[in-house]
């Protein structure tokens, strides 16, 4: 397989997740309202805050995903051509990629859950 070959892929690999409905764009539009899971009960809000936090996380996944899928594009057009041979642009672009990946990377995992007992492991109830 040669560079150019494995970047058609790469890009198709980009277009493909761009269309899919795991894109972050796509993942954003469809929400949950709270009222959903029912009112009035502490176990809908924290089932619904645990929502809420799940999807914040799978946005943030496909956006990295995305991102480091062109990445690689980029990567690979670089290593074909030359730095020195790119347009100012992709430079750019290649810049402000390796900077929101350090940024992802600087925030780290969450922290491991709790072992604490919570009222979302019982549903509420004791």
């Amino acid at each position: 397989m040669t560079l150019q070959s494995f970047r058609t892929r790469v890009e198709q690999l980009l277009s493909d997740l761009d269309r899919s409905p795991a894109a972050h764009r796509h993942l954003a539009d469809s929400r949950v309202g709270a009222d959903a899971y029912g009112e009035g009960f502490a176990a809908a809000t924290e089932l619904h805050a645990s929502y809420a936090r799940i999807r914040a996380r799978l946005e943030a996944l496909s956006r990295t995903f995305g991102d480091t899928i062109e990445s690689m594009g980029i990567a690979i057009h670089l290593a074909d051509r030359g730095y020195a041979d790119v347009d100012e642009d992709l430079k750019r672009r290649f810049a402000e990629l390796q900077r929101r990946a350090r940024a992802q990377y600087a925030i780290g995992e969450p922290a491991a859950p709790s072992t604490a007992t919570s009222t979302v492991a019982t549903g509420g109830f004791s």
